[in-house]
């Protein structure tokens, strides 16, 4: 007894001091067939469970029976313990829908810096294409109320045009809608507003220039004839156009307009623009 004595402390002494410090397989080992065993009590017990689970039992009463199933499962070595369950992500709360209408808001217009060098490259490449975009002059024959005495209500047809015609206005284009090989501008001048019509068919390669080069606030000079919708509306049916002035800032929105008191009185220029009612 001595002797086995004497040679543990040697043993013991002679490990690591990693090895001394924490049990290893040769001293804490678990034979296969007690790993057996305790892996076939917590299968009875959590039959058990399920069973009384089944029947109804009340969570005080399962209580023990579940502290029992935890300490068999303590007894486990480590790699044989089943991993945890993955949290489950929470889902965010929805919100109601008043507060959705409330958080969505319109999108921020661009920098005006951007909307300024983005017209001013448009100046350039009207330039490079030999065209001057501050014209000097412009023939006008007509303006736009005096083409709505020309033709009142009743000269003209839904539909109908005056080949014959040929009027010449400029003005400042107030809105202006493209569709594909059609596009309808709102003419404005010191009379009042007339729309113009473009038609690829009759403009040729000066369309895809008017669709490339025009902006909202550009002042044009348009020759053409003059015929009414089908809807009714009067207009200048183009045959050309000329860029008069390109404007380097766009005009405020159509719908919201120019409110800010401070501002209508700082740009005064703007403001007679957008509102003609304070001319």
């Amino acid at each position: 007894p001595k002797t086995s004595v004497a040679l543990w402390n040697t043993v013991r002494t002679s490990r690591p001091a990693a090895l001394r410090s924490a049990p290893g397989p040769l001293f804490m080992s678990t034979t296969s067939s007690e790993l057996e065993e305790l892996q076939q009590k917590i299968a009875q017990k959590g039959d058990e469970i399920r069973g009384l689970k089944a029947d109804g039992i009340s969570k005080d009463d399962l209580g023990p029976h579940i502290a029992e199933l935890l300490a068999l499962k303590a007894q486990l070595p480590q790699e044989d313990q089943p991993a945890p369950a993955p949290e489950k992500k929470k889902k965010p709360a929805k919100q109601p829908q008043n507060q959705k209408k409330k958080a969505a808001t319109p999108a921020e217009p661009e920098d005006e810096s951007a909307l300024r060098l983005s017209r001013l490259a448009k100046v350039n490449a009207i330039r490079d294409a030999g065209v001057e975009p501050f014209a000097y002059t412009y023939d006008v024959t007509h303006t736009s109320a005096q083409v709505a005495d020309l033709y009142p209500e009743g000269t003209l047809e839904n539909g109908e045009e005056d080949e014959t015609a040929n009027i010449a206005v400029a003005g400042r284009i107030m809105t202006r809608r493209v569709f594909g090989k059609l596009a309808f501008f709102t003419l404005q001048d010191e009379s009042g507003t007339i729309q113009l019509q473009f038609d690829k068919n009759r403009l040729g390669d000066t369309f895809k220039q008017l669709k490339d080069w025009t902006d909202g606030g550009d002042i044009v000079g348009v020759r053409g004839t003059v015929r009414r919708t089908d809807k009714g509306e009067l207009t200048i049916y183009a045959q050309e156009w000329t860029m008069l002035t390109k404007a380097a800032l766009p005009l405020p929105d159509k719908y919201h307009g120019l409110r800010d008191v401070t501002k209508r009185y700082r740009e005064r220029q703007v403001d007679l623009i957008v509102n003609p009612n304070v001319r």
